[in-house]
Parts: C-alpha cells; structure tokens; sequence
C-alpha cells in the first residue's frame, strides 16, 4: 500500500459552493452538492489514467473517493488551502510517478 498527503494552494473564492474539499466540483466530474453514491471520474495525468470511483463521504469541507485500487481525500485545510491524501492498493503503484502526477493534476485543478 501506497500513502501521500499532498498540497496543494488554492483560494477560496465566492464560488465556494462549486468547491468540494478545496476543489473544483468539476474537476472531479461531481454534481456541486455531491453526496455518498455520486459517482466521482477524474484524470489526474495521463501516466496514471482515469480515476473512477463512488463518493463515500461529502460535506462542505472533505470528499472522500472510494475506487477500485485507492481511497481519495480532498479536504479543506486550515488557512484555506486545498489538500489531498490518497491510499493507492495496487500492488505495482509507483510513489514518486503518482507524487508527480498528483501534484500536477492538483495545480491545473486549484488554477
């Protein structure tokens, strides 16, 4: 099993509805107001593929994404910056090629 926590700095602005966790709703291909059983598809790079997963958890300041090989976190952070955590399972993740891909996925999403 894989771990990271990563940050990333994004401004909570007055669209903070369209925001789950710090991020965009959209990024994450969910409805603004998601809720557990929303289904969640996302494509953090091209290197690690598309995420699809079901929304476990929802409230106004985390989302947690269960797919088949991980568990996705994105939470709002104290002083307002956007993080995320991931649990990867599979047994061939590569921890600094997603740390990147993560990383990169977390600037386009918080621009």
């Amino acid at each position: 099993m894989t771990r990271g926590v990563l940050g990333g700095r994004g401004v909570w602005g007055k669209g903070f509805p369209s925001r789950i966790g710090g991020i965009p709703a959209g990024a994450l291909g969910l409805p603004e107001a998601a809720k557990p059983g929303d289904r969640a598809r996302f494509i953090p790079e091209d290197a690690i593929g598309a995420v699809d997963g079901v929304v476990y958890f929802a409230n106004a300041h985390t989302i947690g994404i269960r797919a088949q090989d991980a568990l996705y976190r994105f939470l709002r952070g104290f002083g307002k910056p956007a993080l995320a955590a991931h649990h990867l399972f599979a047994e061939d993740a590569d921890p600094a090629q997603a740390q990147r891909a993560w990383e990169s996925w977390l600037s386009r999403a918080l621009a």
